[in-house]
């Protein structure tokens, strides 16, 4: 992904698909455009507890998942 926005912040590409962290990231060198929630995709990056983890984790936002 950061592959696509620094083609866009060097001008290679008009525009480009990222996540929201990576523009903000980008400052002023981009314009952000929200997707409108009917077109936008939710990504899920599922992980699994594992004996010892570190339950921590839940402050990050990682969740059980039910």
């Amino acid at each position: 992904m950061r592959d696509v926005l620094a083609k866009v912040t060097i001008g290679e590409a008009d525009a480009g698909i990222v996540y929201v962290s990576d523009a903000a990231a980008a400052g002023d060198d981009v314009q952000a455009i929200e997707i409108p929630d009917a077109l936008n995709i939710v990504a899920s990056y599922p992980i699994a507890a594992v004996t010892g983890g570190n339950e921590a984790l839940a402050d990050f936002g990682f969740e059980p998942v039910s």
